[in-house]
C-alpha cells in the first residue's frame, strides 16, 4: 500500500466514524430555537450532508448561492463548533477541492454552549479616547505649571513621559 491510498484509507476510515448524536437530541435542538438562522442552516446542513468538509457541506449552496455561502455560512461553522453541536474529526482529502481539509459532524449535544462576548470595538475606541482625553489634560497642567514650580528638567521629562504614552495610546488606538 503507498502513501495516497494509505491517506484514502484514513480519510474513509474517518468519513465512517459513527455518529455522536441522535434524532432525538436534532429535533429537539430544532424545537428549543436557540439557534440563530443562520447557525441552524449550517447545522442542518451538517446533519443531513456530514460528516464532510465545509466545502463538501455547503457544495449545492455554493453553486446556488456562492457569496452567502462563501462569506456567511463558513464562519457559522467556528461557531457551531465552539458551541459544541458540531465537531472537527480529523483531516481529510476535501472531494469538491482537492484540498486538505478539516471534516466536520454533527455531536450529541442537544443545547448549544454559550459563545464567550465579543469584545466591543466601540467600548474599547471610548476607554482609549477617555486615556487621551486624561493624557492631554494632565500634559496641559504639566505645561501650564510655573517654573518655580517645578525646573526645567523636571518639566521636559515630565512632558516627555507624557508624549510617550501619548505616541503608546495612538499606536494601541491604530490596531
Amino acid at each position: 500500500m503507498d502513501a495516497t491510498e494509505d491517506q484514502e484509507a484514513r480519510d474513509l476510515a474517518l468519513r465512517e466514524t459513527p455518529r455522536l448524536t441522535t434524532l432525538q437530541a436534532y429535533h429537539k435542538l430544532r424545537d428549543f430555537g436557540g439557534l440563530a438562522a443562520g447557525r441552524w442552516h449550517v447545522f442542518d446542513l451538517v446533519w443531513h450532508r456530514g460528516p464532510g468538509t465545509s466545502a463538501e457541506i455547503l457544495e449545492e449552496d455554493i453553486r446556488t448561492h456562492p457569496q452567502r455561502a462563501l462569506t456567511q455560512s463558513r464562519a457559522r461553522f467556528t461557531e457551531l463548533r465552539d458551541m459544541g453541536l458540531i465537531a472537527e474529526l480529523g483531516i481529510v482529502t476535501c472531494r469538491v477541492t482537492g484540498n486538505r481539509a478539516i471534516l466536520y459532524d454533527v455531536t450529541g449535544r442537544a443545547e448549544p454552549l454559550p459563545l464567550p462576548r465579543k469584545r466591543k470595538r466601540d467600548s474599547t475606541k471610548r476607554q482609549l479616547l477617555e486615556e487621551a482625553h486624561r493624557i492631554a489634560t494632565e500634559a496641559l497642567l504639566v505645561l501650564g505649571k510655573a517654573s518655580a514650580d517645578y525646573s526645567d528638567l523636571i518639566l521636559r521629562a515630565e512632558h516627555s513621559r507624557l508624549l510617550g504614552e501619548l505616541r503608546a495610546w495612538r499606536n494601541q488606538a491604530d490596531v
